[in-house]
């Protein structure tokens, strides 16, 4: 996503091809592993509002990314993220947390004060604007993940649990892809394509088929909608370390105790 906000791609774009890439991937490890047979209707509304709020939240990633940099983004959005998950799981999932897990709450209350500040503002392109976009994201993906567990729950077949979701991504993006250039779309996918872009929908493509499957089946072994987001949030580290050395982001001694309190929250929730 950094590197999808640095190099100017067009996120609907990438998720399109993205999720034709990744639903042929899962198609064949549905077939392989289990077999393709009709759902629930309601599964397959929870399926879209997986895939709706999924792509409104990666839309709205790269668009924070465009403000702000990886080390403002991403421990803000790993720790508010899995605070709000937790906080569905505990309303309505009936989840209940041990006192460490609180701890965590309180600890992550302390990151932004590290983050934000008025000599960050002047570093930042528009930190009100990222943390605008920082704060749709927290909510839209608070709703999606529990759409997403709420289906893992009652989905007879996982696998196509996670088949059907994929799929939905693919009309769900182009219709984004068509509001946007209208009858232009089809010249726009066909342009695209360069080395770089191949590159990045391979990674894309695969990353999303394991790390839905993984989350679902996460759920259907028993894990609860706090915990499996939390430990799914621990990825923080990756893309801001990436950062530093590719993009050369601004890294000083406060973001790094802000990096420490992050990965401390969420090893406090888990």
């Amino acid at each position: 996503y950094k590197i999808a906000a640095k190099e100017k791609f067009d996120i609907v774009i990438l998720s399109f091809y993205g999720a034709i890439v990744s639903s042929i991937i899962l198609l064949v490890l549905t077939l392989l592993f289990s077999n393709v047979e009709s759902v629930p209707s309601l599964v397959l509304l929870l399926s879209f509002v997986v895939t709706a709020t999924y792509l409104m939240t990666t839309v709205g990633k790269v668009k924070a990314l465009e403000y702000v940099d990886s080390t403002i983004f991403f421990p803000l959005y790993k720790v508010f993220g899995p605070a709000v998950v937790i906080l569905v799981g505990l309303l309505f999932f009936g989840e209940r947390f041990t006192p460490i897990e609180w701890i965590g709450l309180v600890l992550s209350l302390l990151i932004p004060f590290l983050l934000i500040s008025k000599s960050e503002n002047q570093r930042q392109i528009d930190l009100k604007m990222g943390l605008f976009f920082l704060g749709v994201v927290v909510i839209i993906g608070g709703f999606g993940n529990y759409a997403w567990k709420l289906g893992s729950d009652i989905a007879p077949n996982t696998w196509m649990y996670v088949l059907i979701v994929e799929l939905f991504m693919i009309p769900i993006s182009f219709g984004a892809l068509y509001k946007k250039y209208k009858n232009n779309s089809l010249t726009v996918l066909k342009d695209v394509w360069d080395m770089n872009f191949m590159k990045m929908l391979t990674v894309i493509g695969v990353a999303n088929a394991v790390a839905g499957s993984a989350i679902v089946f996460a759920f259907t072994a028993g894990g609860t909608l706090g915990i499996v987001h939390t430990i799914n949030s621990l990825y923080i580290l990756i893309p801001i370390v990436l950062s530093i050395i590719f993009y050369n982001e601004h890294w000083n001694k406060r973001k790094a105790l802000a990096v420490i309190l992050s990965i401390a929250a969420l090893i406090f929730f888990a």
